[in-house]
């Protein structure tokens, strides 16, 4: 029910029925409104612009952390633009660890291959970005379907 309300989710025909038989009301009255379509808007732009994160070093991070604070009325946005936000940070500390790992691997993998100078940190972060973009994009397309449910296998850090 929580999550209805809060339009994380949409219910489906079985569980309209239940609630218009509990509520003692029409199943035509239970209609749930749709998310705002500038709800919709905000979403796809603070998703696409993680990807300033080609650019700006951290620019996911700064941009998304701007456009969260100056919406954070918006209840239905606020509360998916968090998820949006929270894998964005969970990427970029991930990826910060996997790096810092990987210089201490620098020496040892360029001595096994042979190579004196094998771009370890750059393969591995040109990976790690080309992996979040194609998350980024995947979460655009559903929200050009106004699907809403985007980044459900983040947790939330807030």
């Amino acid at each position: 029910m929580q999550r209805i309300e809060k339009g994380q989710t949409h219910p489906n025909q079985f569980t309209h029925k239940q609630l218009s038989e509990a509520l003692n009301a029409n199943i035509n009255n239970l209609k749930v409104k749709p998310t705002q379509k500038s709800d919709i808007e905000l979403l796809k732009l603070m998703n696409i612009s993680a990807l300033s994160l080609i650019l700006v070093p951290y620019g996911n991070i700064i941009f998304q952390s701007i456009l969260l604070y100056k919406n954070r009325n918006k209840i239905r946005f606020y509360s998916i633009g968090k998820r949006i936000f929270s894998f964005q940070i969970l990427w970029t500390l991930t990826t910060s660890f996997i790096l810092l790992v990987s210089a201490f691997w620098q020496v040892e993998i360029t001595r096994i291959l042979g190579s004196k100078s094998f771009p370890v940190l750059l393969m591995i972060y040109g990976i790690a970005t080309l992996v979040n973009c194609v998350v980024i994009v995947s979460q655009q397309r559903k929200l050009f379907k106004n699907k809403i449910l985007i980044y459900t296998f983040t947790p939330s850090i807030f």
